[in-house]
């Protein structure tokens, strides 16, 4: 008898405590067998005479992947023993040199208590810290949708048997096909003052599809903290944009990060911003973000209070406040190098960053290409191929 193994190319074992993650199982599993794996899970178990000890790991040994999801209890622990049964799993894939994606719940999502175990367990944070120091890993929250690990099976499975050998897609391809998925047009804005906010933001408002926009730091010597949040703000609100690519004159690029994260940031540093915008530009449409929009932020502080309360914003200023936030993955490429070839599109999907900064030559930035959009992109085009 043919089994289903014969014919699907990757097993994968998911490896979680069972009453709390139940929906974020089920979540994987769905996404798993999307991808074309071929999943055992314990639900499907019947009933055996096997020490848990030693059951759940040995259901680990035939898999190419372990997709381990780990929240705030360790769940049962066999009696004499120190780990639980899915630290056992995670231990028997690891020692069998069997590939582990980790997904924690997220530090602060709101949790039932039943299932916070962290005070009653110092286990807990200590594996949470073990599995962050031994991974790259990603999060997930109480909502079940929140766990996408989807983009990550892409990369794994280009990872072991590389890019399709099917056409990808061109540059030809990319205004009609997906244009967020291969890269994003990228504006550009000069300085702080506000008649230059005004015009090139004029010109971004007017921007169609996913774009970057691009942030001169002038070497701290082009924006104030204050017209930045009000830059970040805006196009966070009223263009499709995804990212703000930071660059610092002659030193290049400096990193990238969503608006809202950059408006988010410079709240902490200036507290009373967000009322500010909110009281003179945020209950305002996109038609009426016009000149007189902008002045009446800039015209509501009193006298020289701006001046006072501003920072000149540089690189370092940047990585300050945005810490981890700030995303620096970056790819050089040459004219031989294109978006659409080969080598480039594995090197962009095996980045660990969501967001990838593609700089020419001479360090400009040519495109940001949203990863996993990428991932989801190749992954499609193959399985419509086959």
């Amino acid at each position: 008898m043919t089994t289903i193994c014969s014919v699907v190319p990757h097993q994968a074992f998911v490896a979680s405590t069972y009453e709390d993650l139940a929906q974020h199982r089920s979540a994987a599993i769905r996404s798993l067998r999307r991808c074309g794996f071929f999943v055992d899970p314990m639900e499907d178990w019947t009933a055996a005479d096997e020490a848990p000890r030693r059951y759940s790991p040995q259901r680990v040994e035939p898999c190419d992947l372990c997709v381990l999801l780990f929240a705030y209890r360790r769940g049962h622990v066999p009696e004499g023993g120190q780990q639980s049964i899915t630290q056992l799993e995670y231990n028997a894939a690891m020692d069998r040199g069997i590939d582990v994606l980790a997904f924690l719940l997220r530090d602060e999502t709101p949790w039932l208590s039943r299932f916070d175990e962290r005070d009653r367990d110092p286990g807990v944070n200590q594996w949470r810290r073990e599995l962050q120091e031994a991974h790259g890993v990603s999060f997930f929250e109480l909502d079940p949708l929140s766990l996408d690990i989807e983009p990550a099976l892409v990369r794994w499975i280009l990872g072991r048997v590389g890019a399709p050998a099917t056409r990808l897609p061109s540059s030809e391809d990319v205004d009609v096909a997906a244009p967020a998925a291969l890269e994003v047009a990228v504006d550009s804005v000069s300085g702080s003052q506000v008649e230059v906010i005004y015009t090139d933001l004029t010109r971004i408002l007017n921007a169609h599809g996913p774009h970057a926009v691009v942030v001169d730091l002038r070497n701290g010597s082009g924006w104030w903290s204050t017209r930045l949040y009000l830059l970040s703000s805006l196009v966070r609100d009223h263009t499709d944009a995804s990212m703000l690519v930071f660059v610092d004159g002659d030193d290049g690029f400096v990193g990238a990060a969503e608006p809202r994260k950059v408006a988010d940031s410079l709240v902490a540093l200036h507290p009373d911003l967000a009322q500010r915008y909110t009281a003179t530009i945020g209950g305002r449409s996109k038609a009426d973000i016009v000149r007189a929009a902008v002045d009446e932020f800039v015209d509501g502080f009193a006298s020289d209070e701006e001046v006072q309360m501003k920072s000149w914003v540089d690189a370092d200023l940047l990585r300050h406040i945005l810490e981890d936030d700030l995303i620096t993955a970056l790819i050089q490429v040459d004219d031989e190098k294109t978006v659409a070839s080969r080598s480039l599109l594995l090197e962009i999907i095996r980045q660990d960053h969501p967001f990838v900064v593609l700089l020419a030559a001479d360090g400009s930035v040519t495109s940001v290409v949203d990863r996993d959009r990428l991932a989801r992109q190749v992954a499609e085009d193959q399985l419509k191929r086959d």
